[in-house]
Order: structure tokens, then C-alpha cells, then sequence
């Protein structure tokens, strides 16, 4: 990577262009977050929000869970920033199993309030 002048940028190969970018990717997640989510742990349950659209949102609620897999367990050791989860939402009542940025998450849920929303067929 060199700097030819102030603000911008070259690299010598599109690898280390990504490369850069994910670091500045993960540095700006870093900034967002907040302790509850550095906390969480299996076990815990949050909310997520995500608009699919102006005034459309999409409650999604997650449940962190514990990494059986060695590759798994790898990935979230070197990954402070994700967390193995099983998500739910009207679009996925079954539930959904994947990896999750903590900064993603908007509050932190109760169990008691993550089994009303599941009575409630993920509102």
C-alpha cells in the first residue's frame, strides 16, 4: 500500500485493496458497539432490526448458541465481532442458523420476552 498523497490511497494488488478495506470495515463495526453486545454469550437473546424498505421493518430475534464444530469454534475464537446464532422473524419462523455481526443487533432481549415473541409468531 503506499500513500501518494494525502487522503488517497493506491495498493499494489486488488488483494491487499480488500484486505485494507475489510480492516476499515472492522475498525468502523468496532465503533458501534456497545458493551450488552460485547457481552453476549450463549444462551442470550437479542432483536435486530432490518429494513426491508421506508417504513417497512423486519423484527428478527436471535438466540446466541453454542459452536460444536472445531471450524466453527475457530472462526468465532478470531472473530470478536460475530456470534453463532439461530434467528427467527415472519419471513423465517423456522429459524435460521448462521453467523451474526454483534453490531448488527439493536437490544438485548430476556428470555421471557424472546418466548412471548415466539408465541407470537415473530412480530
Amino acid at each position: 500500500m503506499k500513500t501518494r498523497r494525502p487522503g488517497v490511497v493506491s495498493f499494489d494488488t486488488v488483494e491487499e485493496m480488500f484486505e485494507a478495506v475489510a480492516q476499515l470495515n472492522e475498525q468502523a463495526a468496532e465503533m458501534k458497539v456497545e458493551q450488552w453486545q460485547k457481552d453476549l454469550k450463549p444462551g442470550d437473546c437479542f432483536l435486530r432490526v432490518y429494513y426491508l424498505g421506508e417504513g417497512h421493518p423486519l423484527n428478527i430475534y436471535g438466540e446466541v448458541i453454542d459452536v460444536e464444530d472445531p471450524e466453527d469454534q475457530a472462526l468465532m475464537r478470531s472473530r470478536p465481532d460475530l456470534r453463532m446464532c439461530r434467528c427467527y422473524s415472519q419471513l423465517c419462523p423456522e429459524g435460521e442458523l448462521g453467523s451474526v455481526f454483534i453490531c448488527a443487533m439493536t437490544a438485548p432481549l430476556t428470555r421471557a420476552e424472546f418466548d412471548a415473541a415466539r408465541l407470537g409468531r415473530w412480530p
